[in-house]
């Protein structure tokens, strides 16, 4: 790229030249993927300080000058199913020209919550109905009475859990009642997965698309940036997630039970090789 273009789009994007200079210097070394999450923090960020900055005002001004509206994808993993779906979620929001925010539940500031307009929860469930360890403090916080109420968001659950269990989805039934208690209003039904969870979770995540996207694709393609990318990619985004129709193929080292020999239980210590 030549000097005159680098600065053309220095001029265009508001930077200056040391600032261009650095950022072309980052992105030829992203993936495609990290350049999606990239774009879905630098978004965030910035609905963030323009929030904090914005002044009090009514009228067609204060409407004018109001933050961009994006979805907030949250997701609470135990075992990393809900995050591959989440990060599948965030792929087809992003081609769909919708601005969204990937988050794991155990990262989110829960002061933020209250600024939010659209959120997607995306959640498993373990043990005797118990929230995946990244979830748990957002999960007790949405429980206690330091939550705020929420009129103005917009939501939708998904769940993924184990029917042969009791408390089947129970964290995602949690998450469901408590934002919606605190006045939320749902996009789409919650939805709870069992164990082959790719047809459901796939009818969930078009339902949602198809009620956001007229709401929120006109105001996000305003600030769509097209970002540089010099050299070819070392890898596709679809081949850098990993799921059970992409399975990772490892090596079993070690699976040896730890229960009695007389228990009717077989538990088992396992290693693989990655």
């Amino acid at each position: 790229m030549s000097s005159n273009t680098q600065k053309n789009l220095g001029s265009t994007t508001a930077l200056s030249d040391t600032q261009w200079a650095q950022l072309n210097q980052l992105t030829p070394s992203l993936t495609p993927a990290q350049l999606g999450w990239l774009s879905g923090y630098l978004a965030g960020l910035a609905q963030t300080q323009v929030t904090a900055t914005l002044p009090q005002a009514n009228g067609p001004a204060a409407e004018a000058s109001s933050p961009e509206k994006f979805i907030t994808l949250l997701y609470g993993s135990q075992t990393g199913n809900a995050k591959a779906l989440a990060q599948g979620y965030k792929a087809k929001l992003d081609a769909a020209g919708i601005a969204a925010k990937l988050v794991n539940m155990a990262d989110y500031k829960v002061k933020q919550l209250k600024n939010e307009s659209h959120i997607v929860v995306i959640v498993s469930t373990h043990g005797e109905g118990d929230a995946p360890d990244d979830a748990v403090e957002l999960h007790d916080f949405l429980a206690s009475k330091k939550a705020p109420k929420l009129p103005n968001l917009k939501f939708s659950v998904l769940g993924l859990g184990d029917s042969s269990y009791e408390f089947f989805c129970q964290t995602a039934k949690d998450f469901d009642k408590k934002l919606a208690e605190l006045g939320a209003t749902r996009i789409v039904n919650r939805v709870d997965c069992d164990v082959d969870y790719d047809e459901a979770s796939a009818t969930w995540a078009q339902q949602v698309l198809d009620k956001v996207q007229d709401e929120l694709k006109a105001k996000s393609n305003s600030h769509v940036v097209a970002m540089p990318h010099i050299g070819k990619p070392t890898l596709s985004v679809a081949a850098a997630q990993y799921s059970k129709k992409n399975p990772f193929t490892a090596s079993l080292l070690a699976s040896q039970k730890i229960t009695g020999r007389d228990s009717v239980k077989d538990i088992r210590h396992v290693e693989i090789s990655l």
